[in-house]
């Protein structure tokens, strides 16, 4: 997954990592600036990291195109305002603007569907349809399915 990561974000130098998190996939061959509102979150990350900036998606506090690109993972679901958050991430960066996501539509083909289909139900009411994130985006874009390796350990349902 990293690799698919970083070839999004190509020849990129600075990175814009919005909801942040813990910093997963968080490449040292980048100048990263990391945006996390979580206070439990930032103070999750590890100190190798960039320290997180207390900010949001939908009102980001940088000039435009200040960075090369920028990167959302697994964070888009969590936003009050998924479109204005990626116009804004758009506003910032000059190159491309990565995002990676669930698909709503592809939950219940999920294995563990079968035994708690309540909670992917909440997790694809969360969770915004590809086309709405192309559409608020603008531009070319590019929708890419990424496998989700069989050892991944990474917190998100689907990784285990």
């Amino acid at each position: 997954m990293a690799q698919v990561i970083a070839q999004a974000l190509g020849r990129a130098d600075t990175v814009l990592n919005v909801g942040a998190g813990t910093g997963s996939y968080e490449n040292p061959a980048h100048v990263i600036t990391a945006v996390e509102p979580s206070s439990a979150m930032r103070a999750q990350r590890p100190g190798q990291l960039a320290t997180a900036i207390d900010a949001v998606a939908e009102g980001l506090p940088f000039d435009d195109g200040r960075f090369d690109a920028s990167m959302a993972l697994f964070s888009v679901h969590q936003w009050s305002d998924t479109a204005a958050g990626l116009r804004e991430m758009r506003r910032v960066t000059r190159g491309p603007v990565a995002i990676l996501t669930c698909d709503p539509t592809l939950v219940r083909d999920f294995w563990l569907y079968d035994c708690a289909p309540d909670v992917l139900d909440t997790e694809a009411r969360r969770s915004p349809r590809p086309a709405a994130l192309t559409e608020a985006l603008g531009g070319t874009v590019t929708v890419e399915p990424v496998p989700i390796p069989l050892d991944c350990t990474d917190g998100f349902n689907e990784a285990y």
